[in-house]
């Protein structure tokens, strides 16, 4: 029984170091060419599933087509599950939904100019993945910090998930739009 409560501890101290590290940009990925954008979507989706309660319904609009990426494989996936997954604990038991869309995107100064990240995200063809939900939106007092380590809604938390979305879309070129319900 200790035996296991120590491997459960040293399971997570080092996911939690690999988030810190993830945060500060000390893993550097491997970006590699994905042809098909929509198959990251699919794998994490297993992963996503198991994070949100039976309550909620998750839905995918995923377009076969899409312009090639360069993604690291190994960092994407949490692009998509931490969002997920808190968009799921907003909802509580609640029932809800959660949606995934993906489609071709053109990165132009102009449209740069429309996303919350504090950098430019790089001009060009790419792929536009929005994660919407029904769920109560976050407050207005918290969307300017939403993106800053340990700010949560949450009493029990790191408040690094969003943190950590925000420094791989960093290192993929990408940026992050928010809009809220009003």
């Amino acid at each position: 029984l200790a035996i296991d409560t120590i491997r459960d501890a040293v399971r997570r101290g080092k996911s939690m170091m690999r988030e810190l590290m993830t945060f500060a940009g000390e893993t550097h990925g491997k970006l590699q060419r994905i042809d098909n954008p929509v198959t990251l979507i699919r794998e994490s989706s297993r992963l996503v599933r198991g994070g949100v309660g039976p309550h909620i319904v998750l839905s995918y609009n995923l377009p076969e087509s899409l312009p090639a990426i360069d993604a690291d494989p190994t960092q994407f996936w949490k692009i998509f599950f931490n969002p997920i997954k808190n968009a799921a604990e907003a909802m509580k038991d609640h029932p809800g939904e959660i949606r995934v869309t993906a489609r071709a995107f053109e990165m132009t100064p102009e449209r740069a100019e429309t996303f919350t990240t504090p950098y430019t995200p790089s001009s060009g063809a790419g792929v536009l993945f929005t994660i919407s939900d029904n769920g109560p939106g976050i407050p207005a007092a918290l969307l300017r910090r939403i993106f800053d380590p340990y700010t949560s809604t949450k009493s029990v938390t790191r408040g690094l998930g969003l943190a950590i979305v925000n420094s791989i879309v960093e290192a993929h070129g990408g940026g992050i739009r928010l809009a809220a319900r009003l």
